[in-house]
């Protein structure tokens, strides 16, 4: 009599092609269960998916396949190529032990042997074999992390899929490059990243996986250390990259300050009213919301029911805003003999951090605890140093909007540039109007200089 199974295929090392390791896992697969007159009535495949804890993809068929299972719908056996195959987990074996408890399903693999799950030692045994998987599994973890660390303070790329802008990891992409400098302008002239991402999606240019641009994907672009030539730890800068970067220390910091500024405000998708979210209610501190009835436009305090015609506020604000900038001066220059030396200052203390970590393989006397002292009072002077390299937005943002032309300049801008500006520039606080009052009252709107 022939019964029935399932089989399920996973692998996540592409050295030798998913295809190729799907298929041969298939084949052995197959070949057992006809010797054993077991009809594989169901194939469940997760290819690029790991199995322990340091996976972070979902494995969709795993789940579907224990679902099948547990609703009778998919055989008496599992059928994989090994018990690695299937998990690295300890929590996930035990599920995998309830489920035969629950409907009797055996598991059979190609290379790891057949465990019997209704048995004490059965069951000690494949959890004595997930143990070990998992350990490889740790071991291999803390192999990769120290080669990426090494590679990282050599200043060696870390490998995997290639970064926009370097074709071969080296050297810049004219095309792509051109991209990141526009980009990067861009936000720092106050557009949203979801706006920039649409306009990218809209112009047809590709990002390295080939799906459309997000905000998240522009984020991650403009603050990885790699466009600014940097070997990057977490997130921050460890060494002078082999490569050539694609931007300016300067502009990368003043991104990274600006996107990973904890309290930066994302406007939500369709927000097409200037102040939301900038101007204040007067009584209560709220943020202003806006409303509309009978085609108009208002701003409202949700809490005490302020409003304001919206119209009325933005010419106001939007004048102020010109004046001002009619009549600022243009910003100097930035000192460049004081950036220079500050520069040579960073990096100095960059290769001093280098050098110790190197040194301390080599030096039977220091510690691990007195490594870690040193290393935590380097750093810190580190990020003080780095600090001092950052430049003011404000003032680079109204270096270019300010002159005798700054109504002009102040037109072409977009919604979230002006947005940008006011916010740098302005704290403003909306007024009540006094009852009965038809005619636009400026008092009602007050504004404060910030900084």
């Amino acid at each position: 009599m022939t019964k029935e199974g399932v089989g399920y295929l996973r692998i996540s090392d592409d050295r030798e092609g998913l295809e190729r390791g799907i298929e041969r896992q298939r084949a052995d697969i197959t070949a057992r269960a006809k010797r054993e007159r077991v009809r594989i009535i169901r194939w469940y495949e997760d290819n690029d998916r790991g199995a322990s804890r340091y996976s972070r993809k979902p494995r969709k068929d795993y789940l579907q396949m224990l679902a099948d299972v547990k609703a009778g719908v998919a055989g008496a056996f599992i059928y994989s190529y090994s018990n690695s195959r299937l998990t690295r987990r300890n929590r996930e074996l035990e599920d995998l032990l309830d489920l035969h408890e629950q409907t009797g399903v055996q598991v059979r693999t190609i290379v790891s042997g057949d465990d019997n799950l209704s048995t004490a030692d059965g069951r000690m045994v494949a959890r004595l074999k997930v143990t070990m998987d998992a350990a490889e599994a740790e071991r291999i973890s803390e192999r990769v992390r120290r080669q990426t660390r090494e590679r990282a303070d050599a200043g060696r790329p870390h490998g995997g899929r290639r970064p926009y802008g370097y074709p071969d990891g080296r050297r810049l992409d004219p095309v792509e490059h051109g991209v990141i400098t526009e980009v990067a302008g861009r936000v720092l002239n106050g557009e949203t990243l979801m706006a920039v991402a649409r306009d990218l999606n809209r112009r047809g240019v590709a990002t390295v996986t080939g799906n459309p641009w997000s905000a998240n994907v522009v984020r991650q672009m403009l603050t990885s250390p790699r466009i600014a030539g940097f070997t990057g730890r977490g997130g921050e800068p460890v060494a002078r990259g082999a490569w050539e970067p694609a931007i300016g220390e300067l502009m990368w910091r003043e991104l990274r300050a600006m996107l990973l500024d904890p309290a930066r405000a994302t406007p939500r998708a369709g927000r097409r009213s200037l102040l939301v979210g900038l101007a204040l209610c007067g009584e209560c501190g709220r943020p202003m919301t806006s409303f509309i009835t009978h085609r108009r436009h208002y701003y409202v305090c949700r809490g005490c029911r302020l409003w304001r015609a919206q119209l009325a506020v933005d010419r106001y604000v939007e004048g102020v805003m010109v004046v001002f900038l009619e009549h600022a001066l243009e910003t100097e220059p930035e000192d460049e003999p004081r950036v220079n030396a500050q520069e040579r200052k960073v990096e100095q203390l960059r290769r001093r951090i280098a050098a110790t970590t190197a040194q301390f393989t080599n030096d039977d006397a220091m510690t691990p605890g007195q490594l870690r002292e040193l290393m935590r009072s380097l750093n810190a002077k580190l990020a003080a140093e780095e600090a001092k390299l950052l430049p003011p937005r404000r003032r680079r943002l109204q270096a270019g909007l300010a002159g005798p032309d700054a109504a002009e300049r102040w037109e072409l801008l977009s919604l979230d540039q002006k947005r940008a500006n006011i916010d740098d520039l302005l704290e403003i606080r909306l007024l009540r109007a006094r009852s009965g009052q038809r005619r636009f009252d400026e008092g009602t709107v007050e504004l404060r200089r910030k900084g």
